[in-house]
């Protein structure tokens, strides 16, 4: 099977939302490795932030760069202080974990709100580009 997926074809082309549901899950995924002291290092030791900064600039869709920027966010963070070494045990108290999820609530709607404003200035810029003739095209590339 990983062989045949290494010989896939140069032209093969991916469903969009497949390639969408990869990058996140990519980042999910490394976002999971970062919650043991050990899995934080073995990062660093393989260079994925430098990767992970690229990726970030190259990233269009905006719930996947916001992962990517929270993962960058641990990679380059200070150690959590000691007997805090695996971030998937530590316990957190109610009213934090309230504010937590309130804020994420938040960070979503606002990550919408970005998302829809993306597609609203794509949409208008490809209503821009098919109402254009030629021409105008030309000197578009020229100024």
């Amino acid at each position: 099977m990983l062989l045949e997926t290494l010989l896939l074809v140069r032209n093969h082309r991916r469903h969009p939302a497949l390639r969408f549901s990869g990058r996140a899950a990519h980042s999910a995924s490394l976002t999971q490795l970062t919650a043991t002291k050990a899995g934080r290092q073995t990062l660093r030791h393989k260079s994925v932030y430098p990767i992970m900064r690229e990726f970030h600039r190259w990233e269009k869709d905006v719930h996947v760069a916001a992962a990517c920027e929270k993962l960058i966010q641990v990679l380059i963070g200070d150690e959590p202080e000691q007997g805090m070494e695996n971030l998937m045990e530590v316990e957190i108290p109610q009213d934090v974990e309230e504010k937590l999820k309130e804020a994420a609530a938040k960070e979503q709607e606002e990550l919408e709100k970005e998302e829809r404003m993306r597609r609203e200035e794509e949409e208008e810029e490809q209503k821009r580009d098919a109402g254009a003739t030629d021409g105008e095209k030309e000197r578009e590339v020229v100024e």
